[in-house]
C-alpha cells in the first residue's frame, strides 16, 4: 500500500522526502547486514512451509485487526516493535541497555500518540517503525531466510496486494483501523484522509530482498536489488506528483514480480545461493569446475573440482578448497592428506 494527497505543494514536498528516507532506510539496513551479527534464534530452518503460514497470516490478520478493538491491535504491535527493536539494538548495545532503550522507545511513541501533537506523533512512530523494519529484515535474514524464500513470498504479496487495493476494501479497512493508533505499522509523512503513507508491508519487502540478495548472491545483487526497490517508489511518486495515480497503491503488484525475476536470473548466473554459514565466513561460493590456488598449503598444486555430474563433497579452509572426495568425511581425509591443518567445512556440490 502506497497513498499520496497531491492537493499542495507541501504535499508534492513531503511525497519526494518519502522517496528519500526509504531509500536512507534499505541503505541503512544494508550496512546494518554488512556490518552487525544478529544472534541467529533457535528457530530451526525455513523451508516451503514457513512462507506458507506467513502468507496466510498476511491474509487472516488484517481481518482479525479491523474486527478488534484498537486498544487491542496497539497492545499487539506494541509487542511485535518492542521485540523488534530489542534484537535490533541487542548487538549494539551491551546487557540490560538494549531493553531499555527499547522500552523508551515503545514509550516515547505511546506517549506523543496519546497526548503529544499529531506531527510529534508521526515523528515519533515513523522512527520506530524505521528501527523495527531494519532489525525485522536483517533477523529474517541472517536467521536463514534465503532469496527463495522472498521471492515465493513476494510472488504471493504481488497477488494479494493487487486483491486487497484494487479489487476489494480490505487495505482501505486496515488504515481505517491503524491510523492514528500508537505503532501504526505505516510510515506516515502527512495528514488527512489520503496521506503521503506507505505500509510496512512495502517497506519490510523493499528492505529485505537486498540483504537476501546481498547474503545469496553478493554485494553488486543487493545494491541492484535496492536500486530498483527505490525505482518502483520513485515512479510511483512521479505518477502521482502528474495525477496519473490516485489514492492507494498496490506497490507490492509491481516490487512481487520484479524481486521473483531478480532472484531467477542472480540464480542463473551464480549457480547456487550461498549459505548464511559462507556468508558469515565470507567465504566465497564454489562452484563444479572451479580451481582455487591454495599456495599456503599446497605451493606448486591446486585442488581441482571435477567436472561433470553431481555427487561429491569438498573441504574448504576459508576460501579455499583444500580436498576432494565422493563423501564428506573423505573430504577432510584428503585436506588433512594436503596439510590442512585447520577443521574444514564440507559442502556438497549441488552446480553440474
Amino acid at each position: 500500500m502506497l497513498s499520496r494527497e497531491m492537493s499542495s505543494e507541501s504535499a508534492y514536498l513531503f511525497s519526494y522526502v518519502l522517496l528519500g528516507c526509504e531509500s536512507l532506510l534499505v541503505a541503512i539496513a544494508l550496512v546494518y547486514h554488512a556490518k552487525v551479527r544478529m544472534p541467529r534464534p533457535a528457530i530451526g530452518v525455513y523451508n516451503r512451509a514457513d512462507i506458507l503460514i506467513m502468507s496466510l497470516l498476511v491474509v487472516v490478520m488484517p481481518v482479525i485487526y479491523v474486527a478488534i478493538s484498537g486498544a487491542i491491535v496497539s497492545a499487539f504491535f506494541c509487542l511485535i516493535c518492542y521485540a523488534a527493536l530489542q534484537v535490533t539494538i541487542a548487538p549494539l548495545a551491551r546487557g540490560r541497555a538494549s531493553w531499555l532503550i527499547a522500552a523508551g522507545l515503545c514509550a516515547a511513541d505511546l506517549v506523543a500518540t496519546e497526548w503529544g501533537g499529531p506531527h510529534q506523533a508521526l515523528l515519533v512512530n515513523d522512527v520506530v517503525i524505521g528501527i523495527a523494519v531494519v532489525g525485522a529484515a536483517n533477523l529474517w535474514v541472517q536467521s536463514g531466510m534465503r532469496s527463495a524464500h522472498i521471492a515465493w513470498f513476494a510472488g504471493f504479496l504481488a497477488v494479494y496486494d493487487f486483491v486487497a487495493t484494487s479489487v476489494t476494501s480490505s487495505t482501505d479497512d486496515f488504515i481505517a483501523r491503524v491510523s492514528g493508533i500508537p505503532f501504526s505499522p505505516e510510515w506516515v509523512f502527512t495528514l488527512g484522509p489520503n496521506p503521503v503513507a506507505i505500509g510496512l508491508g512495502d517497506l519490510l519487502l523493499l528492505s529485505v530482498f537486498p540483504l537476501a540478495a546481498h547474503r545469496s548472491f553478493g554485494a553488486v545483487a543487493g545494491i541492484v536489488a535496492m536500486a530498483i526497490g527505490t525505482a518502483v517508489v520513485a515512479a510511483d511518486t512521479v505518477a502521482y506528483h502528474y495525477g496519473v495515480l490516485h489514492g492507494a497503491a498496490p506497490v507490492l503488484t509491481v516490487l512481487g514480480p520484479l524481486v521473483v525475476v531478480q532472484h531467477h536470473l542472480w540464480r542463473r548466473a551464480r549457480g547456487r545461493e550461498r549459505t548464511t554459514g559462507e556468508w558469515r565466513r565470507n567465504a566465497v561460493p564454489v562452484a563444479a569446475g572451479a580451481v582455487l590456488a591454495d599456495h599456503d598449503i599446497r605451493s606448486t598444486d591446486a585442488v581441482p573440482l571435477p567436472d561433470g555430474p553431481t555427487g561429491f563433497w569438498v573441504a574448504i579452509d576459508g576460501t579455499r578448497v583444500v580436498g576432494v572426495a565422493p563423501t564428506p568425511g573423505a573430504a577432510r581425509r584428503k585436506a588433512r592428506e594436503n596439510g590442512c591443518t585447520a577443521v574444514p567445512q564440507v559442502r556438497e556440490i549441488t552446480a553440474t
